[in-house]
């Protein structure tokens, strides 16, 4: 595994360049006919510095800065790999369903009957952080019921699947999202619906301040957009509040059946007064109230296609297990009354809300967020749902759909999970200090022990390679510092070999590696 330091994206260079040197804006293009934005935080502020005329040394260090990115834009290896073409044919639905204009804006909240209904936007985001947006996606929009996945996987997370699911059920109601109806448990049906919606609320740090509650929550929903500034419209949540009386109802409803206290299993029982009950509708009422865009929206989704990992960021917001509950309560029951219809004929994980919003979610491929205001008579985006109609007609975005045998236009490279890519890539990134792809590779589950023919572990070669950096963090995963290679060398014997005749300052690192490793 070991290369040349130096040398080992050489080929890269020369397959953009038959020069000694490259020009910024030759490489600025390769990377936006991949479809990753020139902003992307993956690249730092290193992409914006680089100098007109670009030589080997200076193109090496930009490749360290990220190497999986870089390499799976170079070599065409990204989920999409023909990003210009699958864009022009999404313009394409995109324009066609503009003129689907029926429906009307939501008016039971009157804060969002004010909002203009000719607004239109898609935006899609890859697991690759490959991003498209077409129309008004820069106009905040209040995310109503697409909070509700949202705060199922906060609840579960902070407490646990079982702990939530001790006070909501997993089954479709067969009623409306705001039915004063519990299952024969006396809990929520689902967590999707209002009631459902309302006790995974409550289930969110309920003995903390209301206040710190809700900063937890907007972390959250920062961490899952990118890092992205997150905002709260008042005006709507005032207005959510005012004519709440349906949820208060339901909320006295559970209360009075002990849904919050009681649960199924006596060994989760908690102490509940009208004060928590006051503070999660409250809480609730805000959560329907954050505002987002139809940018965030889609990265948002890509968080979740990508199993909780955020692609822009590469930084773990869910662990995988419980985004895949969250996935599977949306593909039954995300769409209102429309549930069963969108599963039969769209297929794919998805959530709406009144305000025009439709999040979708294809699994390890892409998220992507529709836009619009009118509502159709179940409460759904009329265009949006016009949209992934005939997106999934055109490609086999279906869950059910047989890819090989399917007339669709197939776009997903089937490549990009390829076990041995992942490997070579988590190699090379230790061998050449990269902690980044080290991160994102380890944030989609691969196993940080895996080892190469020679028995060569990443700690081995970041011990070897001096990468101190590395090696705390893949001991941080606890990864196997005793494992052995077909030499019957552990990480720290390469550690002890290197250091000799190294100078003063890498000496230094050699010495903190071995600490580390003893």
């Amino acid at each position: 595994m070991k290369t040349e330091k130096g040398t080992e994206f050489k080929s890269y260079f020369d397959s953009i360049t038959r020069e000694n040197t490259l020009t910024k804006d030759v490489l600025l293009k390769l990377v936006s006919a991949s479809g990753i934005s020139l902003c992307d935080n993956r690249f730092g502020n290193y992409v914006n510095d680089l100098p007109d005329n670009i030589d080997y040394d200076i193109f090496h260090e930009l490749i360290l800065t990220n190497t999986l990115l870089f390499t799976k834009i170079i070599e065409q290896d990204l989920i999409i790999r023909d990003w210009v073409s699958f864009s022009v044919e999404i313009n394409d639905i995109f324009l066609s369903c503009r003129e689907h204009n029926l429906g009307k804006v939501a008016d039971y909240i009157p804060q969002l009957a004010k909002v203009p209904d000719t607004l239109y936007g898609v935006s899609i985001c890859t697991i690759d952080g490959q991003q498209l947006n077409l129309g008004d996606t820069n106009i905040p929009f209040c995310v109503q019921s697409c909070s509700k996945p949202i705060t199922y996987l906060i609840a579960a997370d902070l407490n646990s699947p079982d702990y939530v699911h001790n006070f909501i059920g997993r089954e479709p109601s067969g009623r409306n999202f705001n039915e004063l109806c519990l299952n024969s448990d006396k809990l929520p049906h689902n967590p999707l619906i209002n009631s459902g919606a309302i006790m995974s609320t409550s289930l969110v740090n309920y003995r903390e301040p209301i206040a710190d509650r809700f900063d937890t929550i907007v972390d959250y929903w920062s961490k899952l957009a990118g890092n992205t500034k997150i905002n709260f419209s008042n005006s709507v949540y005032l207005s959510e509040r005012t004519t709440a009386d349906r949820n208060y109802c339901i909320g006295y409803m559970m209360q009075e059946a002990q849904a919050f206290s009681r649960g199924k299993d006596i060994k989760y029982k908690r102490e509940w007064n009208n004060n928590d009950l006051r503070d999660s509708l409250d809480l609730y009422f805000q959560c329907c109230s954050i505002e987002i865009n139809c940018k965030q929206a889609a990265v948002i989704a890509a968080t979740l296609s990508n199993g909780g990992v955020c692609p822009v960021t590469e930084q773990v917001v869910f662990p995988p297990d419980t985004v895949k509950n969250a996935l599977s309560l949306m593909s039954s029951c995300g769409m209102y009354d429309y549930s069963g219809e969108w599963a039969y004929t769209i297929g794919i994980p998805a959530k709406s809300g009144v305000s025009g919003i439709i999040i979708g979610i294809i699994p390890n491929v892409m998220g992507i967020a529709v836009f619009s205001p009118k509502l159709d008579d179940i409460g759904n985006s009329s265009r949006g749902i016009e949209f992934f109609k005939k997106l999934t007609a055109k490609y086999p975005f279906h869950v059910y759909d047989n890819v090989l045998n399917s007339k669709k236009k197939s776009v997903i490279n089937y490549e990009v999970t390829n076990e041995e890519t992942n490997l070579y890539t988590l190699l090379s990134a230790a061998g050449n200090g990269d902690l980044k792809t080290i991160q994102a590779i380890s944030g989609k589950g691969f196993d940080l022990n895996t080892s190469d023919y020679d028995g060569r572990t990443a700690l081995h070669l970041a011990a070897s390679e001096g990468n101190d950096e590395v090696v705390r963090y893949l001991l941080e995963k606890e990864v196997d510092k005793c494992k052995k290679d077909r030499w019957g060398n552990i990480p720290i014997d390469d550690a002890n070999r290197e250091i000799l005749g190294k100078s003063t300052l890498v000496e230094n690192r050699y010495e903190e590696i071995i600490r580390l490793l003893e």
